[in-house]
């Protein structure tokens, strides 16, 4: 989670460790789709089937987001 200097929640990560593992396995092609305010990681595992590595919600389409984000994935 990402706060404000206020305290409210300015962005959120969740992933668990089923979707991390997965990742680790099916890391070739990550697809993250960046203009929807939920804003998943997906990927494609050796059967063909869409799965989800993590989601996040986000204030906001600053750099400094995107960025802090991407470290937590």
């Amino acid at each position: 989670m990402d706060l404000a200097s206020n305290g409210s929640l300015r962005s959120v990560f969740c992933s668990n460790k089923t979707s991390r593992k997965a990742y680790l396995q099916f890391d070739d092609v990550p697809v993250f789709d960046f203009i929807m305010p939920f804003d998943p990681f997906i990927g494609v595992n050796h059967h063909r089937q869409s799965i989800l590595f993590g989601g996040a919600l986000l204030e906001d389409e600053k750099e400094e987001t995107f960025t802090w984000l991407l470290e937590q994935f």
